[in-house]
C-alpha cells in the first residue's frame, strides 16, 4: 500500500514508512470511516479570501449521545 507522499523526494524511507502503518493500523483512526473527504472551504480575512481544503471529517457520538465532528488536515 503506497501512502500519500510517499513518492516524494524527501519522504521518509520504507522502514519509516513502514512503521507508520503500521501505528496507523494499531489506532483508533484506522476503523473510523470518514463522512467527507476532501472538503472545500473559503474564509474571507480582510479582502482576502483564503480557500483550502480539508483532508476529512469524521463524526463520533459522545457519552451523552451528541455528535462531535473531528476534522483532520
Amino acid at each position: 500500500m503506497d501512502l500519500p507522499g510517499s513518492a516524494d523526494e524527501d519522504a521518509a524511507d520504507d522502514a519509516e514508512l513502514e512503521a507508520l502503518r503500521r501505528r496507523f493500523l494499531a489506532s483508533e483512526w484506522a476503523s473510523r470511516k470518514p463522512v467527507a473527504v476532501e472538503v472545500s472551504v473559503e474564509t474571507p480575512v480582510a479582502d482576502l479570501v483564503v480557500r483550502g481544503r480539508i483532508d476529512a471529517v469524521f463524526a463520533a457520538v459522545d457519552a451523552r449521545g451528541r455528535t462531535r465532528w473531528d476534522i483532520v488536515d
